[in-house]
């Protein structure tokens, strides 16, 4: 079991996925942590973002939703999928 869980819903937020992603990894250093981001049928070019930051970090699980359902769905997904002791959302 990881100590923390961070959910993180994204929508059309390509330009932010990777510095959002290794600020996590930088304030969390030493903690046995994941970071679960659920693209909730970006526009834009959010899942690729994803998917190249989860090659370079191991504790980032990226899911891609088929259709927007909004951001509760995407959170109701990731938490799903969390298995922190604590969740962050």
């Amino acid at each position: 079991m990881k100590e923390i869980s961070i959910v993180i819903p994204v929508y059309n937020s390509h330009e932010c996925v990777a510095e959002l992603s290794r600020q996590i990894a930088d304030s969390l250093k030493g903690i046995d942590y994941e970071q679960i981001m659920v693209n909730d049928c970006s526009r834009d070019s959010s899942w690729e973002e994803i998917k190249k930051e989860a090659k370079n970090n191991p504790a980032l699980l990226g899911i891609n939703l088929r259709k927007n359902g909004g951001q509760d769905s995407a959170i109701l997904t990731g938490l799903n999928y969390a298995s922190g002791k604590w969740v962050v959302i």
